[in-house]
């Protein structure tokens, strides 16, 4: 498969065509596709966490150990929800699937991540990132659909089973991974991470300051102005006599 031809295959995905992910299953290079379009997406997530990295002034050593560990955190949430949706449709619905297959169909499902440097937007990012994860979850289903040869119902409680067993997770046992990734974000940043709607607050908040300032400024020596001209209008007097 050409690269063009990758190209193509990812714009049908995230159109919602079936053919896309009826190629990335027969073409021999589709893994090494769908593998490329989860690196695509996590690093297209690292550029936007750069921006808040620049932002907190992060040293260049730990700047790039920071996007290394968000790129992993973001691979092992894709091979979590793989593994998910693989269990349950074979166990649940006696689907005799290869994991390759699960995998090829969630990582073309990753296509709409692509955009994913966008959550960072301030202020949107949460809006953002609420409509790729749902966009991300409507390809992931036809994804596997077409891959595992399921009906509609089957392959939405397959994806949406998976995406819900690693909520749970996260929401559970997975609690204490979570507050140790916190700490180890801010711990090879070096710095406590702000994020960009904390920082636009701090340069919001920052700028009316300096505006007050200067206004204060600009009050004060329009008060003194006058007072120096009356003063040299009595002492004028004084000279001629």
């Amino acid at each position: 498969m050409t690269l063009f031809e990758a190209i193509g295959l990812v714009g049908r995905s995230l159109r919602l065509d079936p053919s896309a992910f009826e190629v990335i299953q027969t073409s021999p290079s589709g893994f090494r596709v769908a593998i490329m379009v989860v690196a695509l997406g996590t690093l297209s997530e690292a550029i936007g966490q750069s921006i808040v990295l620049f932002a907190n002034r992060v040293r260049p050593r730990r700047f790039v150990l920071s996007l290394l560990l968000s790129s992993g955190i973001q691979a092992f949430g894709m091979v979590f929800w793989t593994a998910s949706v693989w269990l349950v449709a074979g166990r649940v619905f006696g689907i005799d699937a290869s994991l390759r297959q699960v995998t090829r169909a969630v990582g073309l499902g990753y296509s709409p991540y692509l955009f994913s440097f966008f959550i960072l937007v301030p202020f949107f990012g949460t809006f953002i990132n609420g409509v790729l994860s749902l966009w991300r979850l409507l390809v992931v289903v036809l994804a596997v659909e077409v891959a595992l040869d399921l009906t509609v119902r089957q392959a939405l409680l397959s994806s949406a089973l998976g995406w819900l067993l690693l909520q749970v997770v996260k929401s559970t046992i997975g609690r204490p991974v979570i507050s140790l990734t916190r700490f180890m974000r801010q711990h090879v940043a070096g710095v406590k991470l702000s994020n960009l709607n904390e920082l636009f607050k701090q340069l919001r908040s920052s700028s009316q300051e300096a505006t007050k300032l200067s206004r204060e400024v600009t009050m004060t020596s329009s008060q003194q102005q006058p007072r120096a001209q009356s003063s040299q209008a009595d002492i004028a007097p004084k000279d001629k006599s």
